[in-house]
């Protein structure tokens, strides 16, 4: 076998070892163990980077959805859907009311209290819609600029809902 002298190492024809100097040793060892190495600095930056993308996603991504989530509901077999749009400096609110099988108690009111953030709150009374229909109700806020967060209380046979939305 033919050996390929590298260093400054000793090497004994009948020996199956090499034995390096002290100096060498040293030099050597503080690349091996990481004294010496800038992957250290690079992990740390490379998670910080990870830790900062990864609250980015959660933060301006995820968590807009998960908010305005709660535009929709049901009580039985009614169906709560709340509908935000902008159109120049007013405010345009729907609610849809949706009956999929016929109840027994379409004689009961829907009681609806509309809460728009400051302003004050606006209740209405509704009848649910017959079996396999859906009835809407709008409500136009005027000259509004600034994000409102809107919020409607619905209640109907003793049961509660509430539905959240912010534009």
């Amino acid at each position: 076998m033919r050996k390929i002298n590298r260093g400054p190492e000793t090497f004994s024809p009948g020996d199956l070892h090499s034995e390096y100097s002290r100096e060498e040793r040293e030099r050597i060892s503080r690349f091996t163990d990481g004294r010496h190495s800038t992957h250290r600095k690079m992990g740390f930056q490379k998670i910080l980077l990870f830790d900062l993308l990864f609250l980015f996603i959660i933060g301006g991504i995820i968590v807009p959805f998960i908010v305005n989530r709660n535009m929709k509901g049901r009580i039985e077999s009614l169906a709560f859907r709340m509908e935000l749009r902008r159109d120049e400096s007013d405010l345009l609110i729907s609610l849809k009311i949706r009956n999929s099988e016929s109840l027994s108690a379409v004689d009961q009111f829907i009681y609806l209290e509309l809460s728009p953030g400051e302003y004050e709150s606006v209740y209405f009374e509704e009848l649910p819609p017959p079996a396999g229909e859906e009835r809407v109700i709008r409500y136009r806020l005027e000259n509004i600029d600034d994000p409102l967060g809107i919020y409607y209380r619905i209640t109907w046979k003793e049961t509660s809902i509430r539905l959240s939305g912010k534009l």
